[in-house]
């Protein structure tokens, strides 16, 4: 973790249960990304998590990694609009709806 908050690089792995749903994220500063993913992850939900800022990204993720999937989130951040991720890999939902 730096000050842009998470940053998940090559060659790491993320626990399919512990995969930090339930989780809240601020930025380490005032526009940094609060979740940066640089490797091929799949991570199939991290669920109620909260993204919290004024500015900056929630998630960036690297061309080409793998798929993440956000469920039932909150905060000023939450949500596509405020992702970057070039290849489409980042898909928001709510309990109803998905988007890509």
């Amino acid at each position: 973790m730096g000050a842009n908050g998470i940053d998940i690089r090559d060659g790491a792995t993320i626990n399919t249960t512990n995969n930090f749903s339930w989780s809240s994220f601020t930025a380490g500063n005032s526009a940094g990304t609060m979740l940066k993913i640089a490797n091929g992850q799949t991570i199939d939900d991290i669920s109620n998590t909260s993204f919290f800022g004024a500015a900056g990204y929630n998630i960036d993720c690297a061309a080409g990694t793998g798929h993440l999937l956000v469920t039932d989130g909150s905060g000023t951040r939450w949500g596509e609009d405020y992702d970057n991720e070039p290849s489409n890999k980042v898909d928001w939902a709510t309990s109803t709806t998905t988007s890509a």
